[in-house]
């Protein structure tokens, strides 16, 4: 997350800069990077005691200040979570207590200034996360619905003030992204797919790891779109997933909502106390309409006792009038808030859209006005080292690391230009893995990138049986982690236990995120030694291979010592291929393609190399797309198998290959085919259908 707010900052590109909404990037990075210590210092009181600060502001507008008393006191309790340092979580938690008590200042006088002000409040929440977005139409209609006929016109200039503030800071940032990606994103890009996914098919939790392979998402499919269709034919699941969700979400403080409820019913008749219920109520619903973790909940309970504590003090003998007005207490948060905004907008409106090659001229050109700092320096380096230029990311991941010896990104990056360059030595390797803090953050993820980077250097250096030890302790690191997946309650039905199978079976599989690890790390290698360094860690699927394949780097062979002739380009194509110059071979079969697009054959070959090249999504689109053209071709049966996600989906291949592709071969004839030894009387077909054969038998086995 820092990397992205240091780019956002100095407006250099970087590569999943929409994942998350910028707010916290930009702050995140700013304060861990640019704030001075004595900045820090005064900031950590205020971060700590913001939950508190802020529930005594609520209290105070919703019942004087008895209720901001009772309110403060039950907000600063340890359930409250408060912390001194920042983080996403704090940041957020402030963003959410503040729009609240702008909800309840506007409540008693809905003014076309207080609707900009709590608009504007909630637009900032929204630039650091995404649950607030359906409030203000809510908070609208519930108005209108309330007020009397005579009275709705006049509602319509506040509440269209209040909407047009909500939503009037996303322009940018969605401006920002169809500049960068060309398509329109106004939230987050991919940041809930899993769990809009998982809560599709009626998973209560959130779940890390392989989602769509879980959910069963295609992987041409976007996540909503495909989410929404599957919960219009199968609604049930997905209710009951919404119902375990609210179940977990009313138990996680049971007293706390009794409490809640209650001062609600006894204060229901002032608008006030029914806003700020309404924005509880909504923020806990639309989190049971989606997977959740436990941490998603925790800006509520803030507002939760506030609410309840000022019902609470409202049955004191002696009341208290509400306060008029946000009192002092709320003014940093307001301040901070307001700043915090305009400094995100200030970077997204500065940021470019996607830059033409180089793309490391930005960082350059903002280095050469700002050349000692860390951040652009490590970004500088990160690039070198993704376009496979590691000795010349030395000399910058030194310097940065030199100015900024805390942060693990910077370390890990130079250790990685030292590795990828042929200047490492064991010491270095060992800070990035044995020599790692394990209350590290996702401590075993940069354990495992750590012994995947020595893993790659033994290899590199020809070491197999350091390598061989290395990538057991990468897999060893990986399989230690705490689970991916933890469900609220025991599996209950057949389908939810069947899904805690294939969640397992994911996990054992190791298939959730080296892959794409591995290819990042070998990118920093020189081209001619990275496909060979990375094909010895996963197979030809892109998968990871349970036992290294180490030893000395296979050579390239040439194509005029391959099996085909150099003939016409489809067969140019396919000896480049087998030589292993998989790249050369894509860049022949794509001009095939485009002239042939329905040659089965064709894309058949196109979707084999991309699935070498770790390609997965696009070979399996290729390789449906050949099946399509022609059921029969044999050869394409295979290949998708390889590729399936499951061992149920490599068993439906293979059987519809034998049904479509091979309908009259005898069982000893397939055996016979799949035997070692001579074979030549048999065409190539003919033993592409017995080592299916064989394949479907071995899989049935293993049942």
């Amino acid at each position: 997350m820092v990397t992205t707010g240091e780019a956002l900052l100095h407006g250099v590109p970087t590569d999943g800069v929409s994942y998350r909404m910028p707010l916290a990037a930009v702050v995140l990075a700013w304060y861990n990077g640019h704030a001075s210590d004595r900045l820090k210092a005064a900031a950590r009181p205020l971060l700590w005691a913001g939950p508190a600060a802020l529930a005594f502001e609520l209290g105070c507008l919703l019942q004087g200040p008895a209720g901001g008393a009772l309110s403060a006191a039950l907000a600063a309790l340890p359930w409250s979570a408060n912390e001194a340092g920042l983080g996403e979580e704090t940041l957020y938690r402030l963003l959410i207590g503040l729009a609240a008590v702008l909800l309840a200042w506007r409540a008693a006088r809905p003014t076309p200034l207080r609707s900009a002000a709590l608009g504007l409040a909630v637009g900032v929440s929204l630039l650091c996360r995404s649950p607030l977005f359906l409030f203000p139409p809510l908070l609208a209609a519930w108005e209108l619905v309330r007020a009397p006929a005579g009275r709705r016109r006049s509602l319509l200039p506040g509440l269209g003030v209040l909407l047009l503030a909500s939503y009037i800071l996303l322009a940018p940032w969605a401006l920002m992204n169809w500049r960068v990606h060309g398509r329109f994103i106004p939230l987050e890009d991919g940041r809930a797919d899993s769990d809009v996914a998982t809560a599709a098919i009626g998973l209560a939790p959130n779940l890390a790891g392989n989602y769509r392979w879980l959910a069963g998402v295609p992987d041409d499919s976007r996540v909503l779109p495909w989410a929404a269709q599957r919960v219009l034919r199968r609604p049930l699941p997905y209710l009951k997933g919404c119902a375990e969700r609210l179940r977990f979400t009313l138990a996680l403080q049971p007293l706390l909502w009794a409490a809640f409820l209650a001062c609600l019913v006894l204060n229901r008749r002032r608008e006030a106390f029914l806003q700020t219920g309404l924005l509880c109520l909504y923020f806990a619903g639309v989190h049971c309409l989606l997977s959740i973790e436990k941490r998603y909940l925790e800006p509520l309970w803030p507002l939760l006792e506030a609410a309840a504590a000022a019902g609470a003090a409202g049955l004191l003998r002696k009341r208290h009038e509400p306060q008029d007005r946000p009192g002092p207490a709320a003014w940093p948060y307001l301040a901070g808030a307001a700043a915090a905004g305009l400094l995100v907008l200030a970077c997204v409106c500065a940021y470019p859209g996607s830059p033409p090659p180089p793309a490391l001229e930005p960082v350059a050109r903002a280095l050469r006005s700002r050349p000692d700092d860390a951040w652009l320096l490590h970004l500088y380096s990160r690039d070198l080292l993704r376009r496979g230029r590691a000795a010349a990311g030395v000399a910058s991941s030194r310097r940065a690391l030199e100015l900024a010896p805390a942060p693990y990104p910077i370390l890990f990056d130079h250790v990685w230009a030292l590795a990828a360059s042929g200047q490492a030595d064991p010491d270095w390797l060992a800070r990035v893995t044995t020599g790692l803090d394990p209350g590290l953050p996702q401590y075993a993820d940069k354990a495992s990138a750590g012994w995947l980077l020595e893993t790659l250097w033994h290899l590199d250096a020809g070491r197999g049986q350091q390598a061989r030890a290395a990538y057991a302790r990468a897999l060893a690191a990986w399989q230690a982690a705490p689970p991916r997946f933890t469900p609220l309650a025991a599996p209950r039905g057949d389908a939810d236990r069947d899904l805690a199978r294939r969640i397992d079976a994911e996990l054992a599989r190791l298939d959730t995120r080296l892959p794409d690890l591995v290819r990042s790390l070998a990118a920093a290698w020189p081209e001619d030694r990275r496909e060979s360094l990375a094909s010895r860690i996963m197979d030809g699927s892109g998968r990871m291979r349970p036992k290294l394949l180490a030893g000395a780097p296979p050579k390239p062979r040439p194509a005029s010592q391959s099996q085909e002739p150099p003939g016409d380009q489809r067969s140019q194509a396919r000896a480049a291929s087998a030589s292993g110059d998989l790249r050369k071979a894509l860049s022949l079969l794509d001009p095939l393609v485009a002239a042939e697009p329905q040659d089965a054959r064709l894309r058949n070959d196109r979707g084999v190399v991309y699935a070498l090249l770790g390609r997965s999504r696009e070979a399996r689109s290729e390789l449906a797309l050949a099946l399509r053209l022609d059921p029969a071709l044999a050869s394409a049966y295979l290949s998708a198998a390889s590729l399936a996600a499951d061992r149920a989906q490599a068993l439906r291949t293979y059987e519809a290959a034998l049904r479509e592709a091979c309908p009259r071969l005898e069982p000893e004839l397939c055996r016979l085919l799949d035997e070692p030894g001579p074979g030549s009387c048999f065409t190539r077909e003919q033993r592409v259908c017995g080592l299916i054969a064989a394949e479907l038998e071995r899989l049935k086995k293993r049942r």
